[in-house]
């Protein structure tokens, strides 16, 4: 192998040359010129022939080599190649380069030639080689960009759902009525309904006893939104003293009967026998009446009082209507024209005295 520095044709090796004019010197493991540059060490042809530019560069039409701009690459150094754009989820910042660089995890680049990768956007994640950004899964939120995998940030806060792609770990309250104590919730089926006996508002992580409130509160029904829809269970009825807290009091079961959830002071029902003289009366002025048939009891109100049995009124149903008459302790009022059965008695024995008269009369008469 000759290495000359004056000569317009310059050996590099003992098959190939090329016409110079610079100086060639091998330096250090390498070709290089006297100009600083660097040749590779591959084949070159005649001037005449295509050239076979180094790896990172392709031929500039002039019979030299031009390296590849940012955002492409040529990797190869004997063929014949021209610069390639970097392709998606790759991409090369620098110029001269054979190769492009895979977008780390956390960026991406959706387009060919890219000079750079941008980070993943909020709610979303990105592998290594992503030319597209790919959703939080539900039940996890992204709130910073550059997430790496399928975790994002975290997972969604208890007492709240998180759909795909969500950016916050409190993307979505739990609609009052119901509860999620759970972290991760990706749907609003993750939000269970609010139990009997309990309220829930919105965001609730537990739901609220109603017993919290009242001593035997309860609800109706699952699904309590408010503290409002809280009620007396069953054997209680609810009351609202002026200016006091409500309460639940017990039906005594010998006076008042409370079967259904949501009895009130006003609509307890007495037993047939008892009797108050308006719906705020509570428990203490409930009493039995003279008669027990004479009132009926229920939860309906008259304007004298609990309900009377006809032909009654008054306190306690003690006083007989008009028409109606006697009624004691123990004994109902009955109505004036008595027994209908009775008025035609009289009637029917004075048809009969007739009959035998007239009949003795005949046989009388006969008999002369």
């Amino acid at each position: 192998m000759l290495a000359l520095t004056s000569d317009k044709w310059l050996l590099i090796s003992a098959s190939s040359w090329r016409n110079s004019p610079r100086s060639i010197l091998w330096w250090n493991g390498e070709w290089k010129t006297t100009d600083g540059g660097v040749l590779c060490p591959a084949v070159w042809e005649e001037q005449a022939c295509n050239t076979h530019c180094c790896a990172g560069n392709e031929g500039n039409g002039a019979g030299g080599c031009q390296p590849c701009t940012p955002g492409r690459f040529q990797p190869s150094n004997d063929a014949k190649g021209k610069c390639t754009a970097c392709p998606i989820a790759h991409y090369q910042d620098l110029s001269g380069k054979a190769y492009c660089d895979v977008c780390a995890a956390g960026k991406y680049s959706a387009n060919a030639s890219a000079t750079s990768c941008a980070n993943c956007p909020l709610g979303f994640y990105c592998d290594e080689g992503t030319d597209v950004p790919v959703r939080c899964p539900a039940g996890r939120y992204g709130d910073a960009t550059g997430r790496v995998d399928e975790k994002c940030s975290g997972a969604c806060s208890a007492g709240y759902y998180c759909p795909a792609g969500s950016t916050t770990p409190t993307a979505v309250a739990c609609p009052a009525g119901t509860y999620n104590p759970n972290l991760g919730g990706g749907a609003v089926s993750s939000c269970a309904p609010c139990p009997i006996g309990s309220y829930c508002g919105l965001a609730t992580l537990v739901p609220i006893a109603c017993t919290s409130l009242l001593t035997a509160g309860t609800t109706a029904s699952t699904g309590a939104k408010s503290a409002g829809e809280c009620q007396c269970g069953i054997g209680n009825y609810l009351k609202h003293p002026a200016g006091g807290n409500m309460s639940c009091n017990a039906c005594d079961g010998t006076t008042t009967k409370c079967q259904a959830v949501g009895e009130e002071l006003s609509s307890i029902q007495l037993l047939p026998g008892m009797w108050r003289q308006s719906n705020t009366s509570e428990s203490q002025w409930i009493t039995p009446c003279y008669t027990a048939s004479a009132c009926l009891g229920g939860p309906n109100m008259t304007t004298q009082g609990s309900p009377c049995r006809e032909g009654h009124t008054g306190v306690k149903c003690a006083v007989c209507e008009d028409g109606w008459f006697g009624g004691k302790d123990g004994v109902a009022c009955s109505p004036c024209g008595g027994d209908l059965t009775l008025s035609f008695i009289p009637a029917v024995i004075l048809l009969l005295v007739i009959i035998i008269v007239v009949v003795a009369f005949c046989r009388g008469g006969e008999s002369l």
